[in-house]
């Protein structure tokens, strides 16, 4: 065969092939993202509407009806389910798995827009969800220490999560369970009475003023410059100097009628850590980024904020991390590849006897992986369990080419043939052989392109690292064995393990 005839004649190019195709295996495998699972795109998207004071009935027939009958009409829509209850309705669209679960959002959006005027006057916008495994804390955080609710929470947002955010990979760090600081204006109404002067008067100052006003522009010829009026208030004592009013011709402050204190808002979540009150914090990777990596980063983080930026009783916590079970099932699969191989290697010399043949055949376990690591990269995978699985699958079917083209040769070899000719002849002779293996190997991964139903998504990367592989099969195979033999077995053919 051709490819045999270029590794025979030329040895040099041949080697230098490999080690090309091992280089871009070792760069795309330092590139590629750890996961556990693979990447997947569930094209699934619900909408919520609030009708407060609804029964069931006048839900279903007012909001779901309208809705069902707008979203029917999008393209690749497969199935629509509708839950109402008092004061809500829930529709939940699925797609078909060929649907960006982006594009389903969207198109839902538009026709929420125009289905909202069809909606009766007490219900609330439509608020439309998109599932999204991105979304899911990579890490979660808890918070604690002996502070006021509001000071965890000021530390929360003001340290820690910016602190979270300039982590490489990290898309938001969310804090659950906090209570935002606020000043409290406590209105007396006694002296209220007294200057005559009202609520509606005291929330519309503080609406008025407290806010920046825009003056315009000022043109100087060459440049143009917005001129802004600076009115929001800086300092809460600030606060008691804002005019509200007027008795007579003197004007009347909210410090004369009213008193400021700091408080607290209101608790719109709620995190507890073994029973006691804390703050949690979420920590979501971005789109695409390594998982392993952002924990990671998070580990770090976490560790360098506790040593320098805790105030005294303060602790930041991990108390869920998503990573090691990634990790873990990485390592368990990658080990149980590494032992694959090794116990391959191990019976091919058991049953060869000869350390020589035992490393031409073994060469091809390591070249092969580390050469698939290019087609995983090319076809945007992730190592992850399914990936690692088809690896672990044909570990064991990576050498028979090999044994058999070295086998094949050897015996040409002891016939009494020169190298080369023995090299050629030898593969000629089952070439077709070894591509119809190949071929049988593609075959058994092709029909995965064709499987329906919801799983289809998931196994992509069995398709692709199969077929990636059984192409280099067939590589290695012609083109690495007999290379490899020219320059490992003896002049001669003699035993191959003397």
């Amino acid at each position: 065969m051709w490819l045999t005839r270029i590794s025979v004649g030329q040895p040099v190019f041949a080697a230098m092939v490999m080690i090309a195709i091992t280089v871009l295996g070792f760069a795309s495998f330092a590139r590629l993202p750890i996961e556990q699972f693979p990447d997947v795109d569930f094209p699934v998207v619900a909408a919520v509407v609030s009708y407060p004071g609804a029964s069931p009935e006048a839900v279903e027939a007012d909001v779901i009806e309208p809705i069902e009958e707008a979203v029917s009409t999008i393209a690749g829509i497969d199935e629509v389910q509708s839950t109402a209850r008092t004061g809500s309705a829930l529709v939940v669209m699925f797609f078909d798995l060929e649907v960006q679960s982006a594009t389903a959002a969207q198109d839902v959006r538009d026709k929420m827009a125009a289905v909202e005027a069809r909606l009766p006057d007490g219900a609330e916008d439509p608020t439309i969800l998109r599932f999204d495994p991105a979304e899911l804390p990579v890490v979660s955080l808890a918070l604690s220490g002996e502070m006021e609710a509001r000071d965890l929470t000021e530390l929360a947002e003001d340290v820690i999560a910016p602190r979270l955010l300039a982590i490489q990979g990290v898309g938001r760090a969310s804090v659950v369970g906090g209570t935002p600081r606020q000043i409290d204006i406590l209105l007396d109404p006694d002296r209220m009475n007294a200057f005559g002067i009202g609520v509606e008067q005291v929330t519309a100052a503080l609406a008025a003023e407290n806010r920046d006003q825009p003056a315009g522009e000022v043109d100087t010829g060459s440049t143009v410059q917005t001129v802004t009026v600076e009115g929001r208030i800086k300092r809460a004592e600030d606060f008691l100097d804002l005019p509200i009013g007027n008795q007579g011709a003197l004007p009347v402050t909210l410090g004369d009628v009213a008193t400021i204190q700091s408080g607290q808002g209101e608790t719109t979540s709620l995190a507890l850590l073994d029973g006691e009150r804390a703050l949690a914090l979420d920590v979501v990777k971005q789109q695409g980024a390594n998982t392993v990596e952002v924990a990671q980063g998070v580990r770090a983080a976490v560790e360098e904020l506790n040593a320098q930026d805790m105030p005294p009783g303060v602790h930041l916590d991990i108390i869920r991390d998503n990573a090691v079970e990634v990790e873990q099932s990485y390592h368990s699969v990658q080990n149980m590849l590494i032992e694959g191989a090794a116990l391959a290697t191990v019976i091919v010399f058991l049953f060869l006897n000869s350390w020589r043949s035992t490393l031409i055949t073994g060469l091809t376990l390591p070249i092969s992986v580390i050469g698939t690591m290019t087609v995983i990269y090319a076809l945007g995978f992730t190592l992850n369990i399914m990936t690692l699985l088809a690896l672990s699958l044909a570990i064991g079917l990576l050498i028979d080419d090999a044994i058999v083209v070295r086998e094949n040769i050897v015996r040409h070899l002891r016939m009494g043939k020169p190298h080369r000719r023995a090299a050629l002849e030898g593969t000629d002779e089952i070439g077709l052989a070894v591509l119809a293996t190949t071929l049988s190997i593609v075959a058994v991964f092709l029909p995965v392109a064709f499987m329906e139903g919801d799983h289809r998504a998931v196994l992509p990367p069995v398709r692709g690292d199969g077929l990636g592989r059984g192409a280099d099969l067939a590589l290695r195979g012609l083109h690495a064995g007999p290379d490899a033999v020219l320059g490992l077995v003896r002049p001669g053919g003699g035993p191959a393990g003397a």
